[in-house]
């Protein structure tokens, strides 16, 4: 095969892929309406034990769909797309549990409602719509990042099958856009692209505030070859988020140093606890437990022996399982969706060679 045909294939696949990828996320969002008599109200994942925001969605839609018992983010992000700058925090975001915690991702909601304009039904389909961009989007990526360390672009169906990343399309969560914009910065950078990468790693922070880990996974494999760039690719994201931070708090009314996540704990104490009642019902979430345990161990090794960009952009979800707590660990649902960089970069790393490693970061733009 030519040069220039190799160059064709690198551009041409991860396009392919990309389709794929969005089609596979289309027959899975198909396949839930189907079963639910094509009511989209019910992807919001409203609880039946929410009679606040049932009534919200009904303003809102005529009808919602509820589920039991408590439901899932996507309730959170439909009110979030109501008022995504949060001018009107008093009639929207005081519905919300522990609205400190779930606004400061305000990507997702903020770009399924066009910045608001949106309200209603627009904003359920467009919640789905920003998911499919994602998977398009981080399948593309993925692709092209395996182009430029050496693979296959068929390895960017990585993104698209990565379990977290499904899981967060049924629920309409904000996974899989951080995670889309996370790889989009990795393979940025490692074109030489900096600017670039650094205003994806913002927006992959802005979406879920969990992708700081990968920009400081860059930064530490940036440090060597120039200071001042690891540090930009923590420093901007970090301040946007903090900037973020300080608005969602003056707009809340609440103490700056407020946190309200309940997902970090003390080392290895959620994990230990979780592992009792998957023994005593043995199912998908032993399953999953186990495949996730023994993928974190593997990707440490990988680390420690082929260090490299897109190894360390991954490691700080590896540090972080530790301190998730029981309510993560538990289900097989939420910890696929807390660790889901670590399905995509494992492939990666097991597939890619070393070289062409941040082969001109030193000189991007």
């Amino acid at each position: 095969m030519t040069n220039s045909s190799r160059a064709g294939q690198g551009r041409r696949v991860p396009l392919i892929a990309a389709l794929l990828g969005t089609a596979a996320g289309l027959l899975i969002i198909i396949s839930l309406l189907s079963s639910i008599e094509w009511d989209a109200s019910a992807l919001l994942r409203v609880g039946e034990d929410n009679p606040d925001i049932i009534s919200y969605v009904e303003e809102r839609l005529d009808h919602v769909r509820p589920v039991a018992p408590l439901g899932h983010d996507g309730k959170y992000y439909f009110i979030q797309a109501h008022d995504p700058l949060l001018l009107e925090p008093a009639g929207n975001a005081d519905l919300i549990d522990r609205p400190v915690y779930w606004t400061q991702r305000m990507l997702y909601p903020l770009l399924s409602s066009a910045g608001g304009l949106l309200t209603g039904w627009a904003v359920v389909w467009g919640l789905i719509f920003v998911n499919l961009f994602a998977i398009a989007l981080g399948t593309w990526a993925t692709s092209r990042l395996a182009v430029s360390l050496g693979a296959s672009p068929w390895l960017g169906l990585a993104f698209a099958l990565n379990p977290g990343v499904i899981f967060e399309l049924i629920i309409d969560g904000t996974g899989a856009l951080g995670w889309a914009l996370a790889v989009l910065g990795i393979w940025l950078l490692i074109e030489g692209k900096y600017s670039g990468a650094v205003v994806a790693i913002v927006g992959a922070v802005l979406a879920r505030e969990a992708m700081i880990l990968v920009g400081l996974g860059l930064a530490v494999r940036l440090w060597k070859d120039n200071r001042m760039r690891a540090f930009g690719m923590v420093a901007w994201p970090a301040l946007a988020a903090i900037g973020w931070a300080l608005w969602v708090r003056l707009q809340l009314g609440v103490p700056l140093l407020t946190s309200q996540s309940e997902e970090i704990g003390l080392p290895f104490v959620g994990l230990s606890r979780a592992i009792s009642p998957w023994i005593e019902e043995p199912g998908r979430n032993l399953l999953f437990g186990a495949v996730v345990i023994v993928l974190l161990l593997v990707v440490v090794m990988q680390a420690v022996r082929r260090p490299s960009a897109v190894s360390y952009s991954t490691l700080g979800f590896v540090l972080m399982a530790p301190l998730l707590t029981r309510q993560v660990w538990l289900n097989y649902f939420d910890i696929t969706r807390a660790i889901a960089p670590v399905f995509t970069t494992f492939v990666l790393v097991l597939f890619t060679r070393d070289s062409a490693e941040l082969g001109a970061n030193s000189h991007g733009k």
